[in-house]
């Protein structure tokens, strides 16, 4: 028997290394093919509908892909204001709501593509494995849009009809990181939102720039989701018939140590460019938690007064979107009366007279409070063709002790068929002291500001100034 030598020795274990080795290195090699082709074909077995994590998997698997032959789109959908909902149905109702929402969406969803629920609610986000031309992009939005805002009977009878603000992104083109994609989709949206929603809109990087507005929208946002505003109603009554002709609508902030009432606040929201979309979700959330209440009125027309401040009418979409609300809550626009809180305060004064008018031509009316007798105070009630003022009870005495100033003012208002309030009515004696062109009042004798409960029983009250 021939012994190796301790060459041949080390030349095989030598051999038997490198062999061993290219083995194992093979083994490497389909080991991670197949974890490759797995985690593609797990992505690609998943069903259409998938959790928000998942999502967030899928794409970060996309992105770390690379290559030129990596590219995806994403969307996101949200329905515009949907809190009020809980305003005229129950908890189940609004998740019934949203799996209806759910489903449509899913109908339209295109091939290969995926669709999660995020940790709102009402948002959702679908991954796209194409990239598309502008036109063929908006067109795919179009359709989500319209399946979005289908109006959707619950089971319970109700009918809930919302709009859909939409954001579109594309990957590598406008972000190469899931986080980037991500809030590039929420800074989308909340363009959208801060213009009134409805719209869909590609996304853009200068929208980032808006980091510290964005942080007040989400600041107001959760505010609306955990009810700490407060929608308050101030009851008008007429001084002929004695019951409730109206209400005026007010705000209360409740933060920890103190709270904001809407005049207070609405300054902030006009300098963080919140008040447009806010403006919009203050009237609906006032229709459709008293819209009912209107209908049960049946003593005499019924006005809702809604304080706006002027950066609102310097959007020129402000009409149409006004009349859209109306109508989807069958509001007369003749019901409607928007009284203006910073009247002095316009920028854009030629877009702001265009919008009043074209308000004015539908029939809404236009308010103010009178604080003080002057001439910027002719200016304003001409120049903005004043339907309505608000005079304070205290500048309205009995005639003989009347101011010249006040007398001129409502001569004026009587000459103009300006309707007027007396405010700040604290007993039934500064009742019987109005003159008889004042046909509402309104302040602590009539009511205290009430919620939406506590109004129901005001509605068929009748005010005591008997002797």
């Amino acid at each position: 028997m021939t012994l190796m030598t301790s060459l041949q020795r080390n030349i095989l274990a030598f051999a038997l290394i490198i062999i061993f080795s290219i083995m194992i290195y093979v083994l490497w090699l389909w080991i991670k093919k197949e974890r490759k082709h797995a985690i593609e074909t797990k992505f690609i077995v998943l069903d259409n509908i998938i959790t928000y994590k998942k999502m967030k998997e899928l794409i970060q698997y996309k992105i770390h892909q690379k290559g030129e032959n990596t590219f995806f789109s994403l969307m996101m959908v949200t329905i515009d204001h949907f809190d009020q909902i809980l305003d005229y149905t129950d908890s189940n109702a609004t998740t019934e709501y949203i799996q209806r929402v759910g489903k449509l969406l899913e109908m339209v969803l295109p091939l290969g593509s995926k669709m999660a629920q995020t940790d709102e609610r009402e948002t959702f986000i679908i991954y796209m494995p194409e990239i598309y031309e502008h036109d063929d992009f908006l067109d795919i939005a179009n359709q989500f849009k319209m399946m979005a805002e289908r109006r959707i009977e619950l089971d319970q009878g109700v009918h809930i009809e919302k709009s859909a603000s939409l954001a579109l992104i594309a990957f590598p083109e406008h972000d190469e990181t899931l986080y980037g994609l991500i809030q590039g989709l929420q800074s989308t949206i909340y363009h959208v939102k801060k213009r009134g929603g409805g719209h869909i809109q590609f996304y853009s990087a200068d929208m980032l720039e808006e980091k510290n507005n964005y942080e007040a929208y989400q600041k107001l946002k959760k505010a609306i989701k955990d009810q700490s505003i407060e929608m308050l109603f101030k009851p008008v009554f007429s001084k002929k018939t004695l019951h409730m002709s109206g209400v005026e609508i007010d705000l209360t902030w409740h933060k920890e140590n103190e709270k904001e009432h809407y005049r207070e606040f609405m300054p902030k929201l006009e300098s963080s460019n919140d008040s447009y979309w806010f403006g919009l979700w203050m009237l609906e959330k006032a229709l459709s938690s008293h819209i009912s209440m209107i209908g049960l009125n049946q003593r005499q027309s019924y006005e809702l007064i809604m304080p706006v401040g002027v950066r609102q009418f310097e959007n020129e979409m402000i009409s149409h979107d006004i009349i859209h609300v109306l109508d989807k809550y069958e509001l007369e626009t003749s019901q409607m009366v928007l009284k203006i809180v910073n009247p002095m305060q316009v920028n854009q004064e030629i877009q702001f007279i265009k919008t009043l008018i074209e308000l004015q031509s539908y029939g809404i009316r236009l308010a103010l409070d009178i604080n003080r007798i002057d001439d910027h105070l002719y200016y304003l009630l001409n120049e903005y063709k004043i339907d309505m003022i608000f005079i304070d009870q205290e500048l309205l005495t009995k005639k003989h002790d009347k101011s010249v100033e006040v007398e001129e003012l409502l001569n004026y208002a009587i000459a103009n068929q300006m309707d007027m309030i007396a405010t700040e009515i604290n007993n039934k004696d500064q009742v019987y002291k109005l003159d008889d062109h004042f046909n509402m009042i309104q302040g602590p004798f009539c009511s205290v500001p009430l919620n939406k409960d506590q109004l129901l029983d005001h509605l068929n009250m009748k005010l005591d100034i008997e002797s």
